[in-house]
């Protein structure tokens, strides 16, 4: 009464440093290892038969008559410890269990469930906790895991198997814990890649900050987890239709652009598809569309001045263009035609043969030209020197 009137501790407590000090601390804030002393409190309540059993007045008639544990005295039912504190103390017991090693492990996890009762909590609160923690040393164990090198294998199962053990947990539970923890990490990633830091929103217009830029390599090695852990973006992470087909416009125009997808491994594209459990045909049109618009952009970043200047990124930039020429149809071939004129054709087209005379493979230079030129619908003589 006492203490709750002046609001701090008038008991004689042990200190942890033997000798009380103006700054020293009690119970769970002292951090000193409280396992013994919980024991000791489960001893107690056994050694002097406070804890008793009775018929289980719930349990269902037609089922073998039940027995069930009662603790008439407990910290909840006492006032001893408010709820939240009761529930701290209990999450400190069940971390405890988790980091014990030999026979005192086996000993904590025998008593976590008496400890739950002690304090004030059935066997499905103190299951709560548990599964709380247990949410929490997934999550962190397979945000490790997949950071570190985007897959879990054998060694990683049977750690997890292990984790399993200590925390009391079943197959079922470890396998839902697991799936929870997997879709978290693939959740915050692709929110990453997609969209960058998610503090970037509150920038004003007068940031500097550069605009984020998507990765595809990112994106691949984000679908290449998904599939060792077999989860699907749309159905098991439950994303945004346009965003998946986004991930595939991203990474399908790169790997274009950049090489990584020509004529011969024209099935990669497939690949991506399917992989992203997308639709063939929706995906077939998409491709389609963004390889005519990626054309049109290369076209249009092709300017007088950068010619003028000899800018190499235009030069990369038409070899891109070239590219992707192989993948457009005649309907597309002739729209780019008729988008732009034939002196603005014929200057590309020169602009471009002269930053390569000398530095390409006279064959493949040969074969570029042929292509450009008629993609382009240049009229300049394609054997006049530059």
């Amino acid at each position: 009464q006492l203490s709750r009137h002046r609001g701090k501790d008038q008991g004689r407590d042990y200190f942890a440093s033997g000798t009380p000090k103006p700054d020293d601390v009690l119970g769970i804030a002292a951090e000193v290892n409280i396992m013994t002393d919980i024991l000791h409190l489960i001893d107690f309540y056994i050694e002097n038969g406070i804890a008793y059993e009775e018929p289980d007045e719930d349990a269902s008639p037609k089922e073998p008559k039940k027995m069930k544990t009662v603790y008439p005295m407990t910290a909840l039912k006492t006032q001893a410890l408010e709820q939240n504190v009761a529930e701290y103390l209990l999450r400190q017991f069940i971390v405890g269990v988790f980091q014990s090693e030999g026979e005192q492990a086996k000993r904590l996890e025998r008593a976590r469930h008496m400890f739950g009762q002690i304090l004030g909590f059935d066997k499905d609160e103190s299951d709560n906790v548990r599964d709380t923690m247990s949410n929490q040393v997934f999550d962190n164990f397979v945000s490790h895991v997949l950071g570190r090198k985007g897959k879990m294998d054998q060694q990683d199962m049977m750690q997890l198997a292990g984790i399993q053990k200590r925390l009391d947990i079943t197959d079922h539970e470890s396998e839902i814990f697991l799936r929870r923890a997997q879709k978290n990490f693939l959740r915050k990633q692709i929110q990453y890649i997609m969209k960058g830091d998610n503090n970037s929103n509150n920038s004003n217009d007068d940031d500097e900050t550069p605009a984020h830029v998507v990765s595809s390599a990112d994106l691949r090695a984000f679908r290449e987890m998904c599939n060792s852990v077999g989860l699907e973006p749309e159905r098991d992470l439950e994303l945004d239709h346009d965003m998946v087909m986004d991930m595939f416009r991203v990474e399908a125009r790169d790997s274009v652009l950049n090489g990584d997808i020509n004529l011969d491994n024209i099935e990669s594209v497939q690949e991506i598809q399917e992989s992203l459990h997308l639709d063939e045909v929706e995906c077939e049109d998409v491709f389609n569309d963004l390889v005519k618009q990626s054309a049109v952009d290369i076209l249009l970043s092709v300017t007088p001045e950068g010619m003028e200047s000899r800018d190499s990124k235009l030069v990369n930039d038409i070899d891109s263009f070239i590219r992707l020429v192989y993948f457009m149809d005649d309907e597309v071939g002739d729209e780019i035609k008729e988008s732009i004129t034939e002196a603005r054709a014929n200057a590309i087209y020169n602009f471009y043969e002269a930053s390569k005379y000398g530095e390409m493979d006279p064959d493949k230079l040969k074969k570029n030209k042929e292509v450009l030129h008629q993609a382009l619908g240049a009229t300049v003589d394609m054997d006049e020197p530059w």
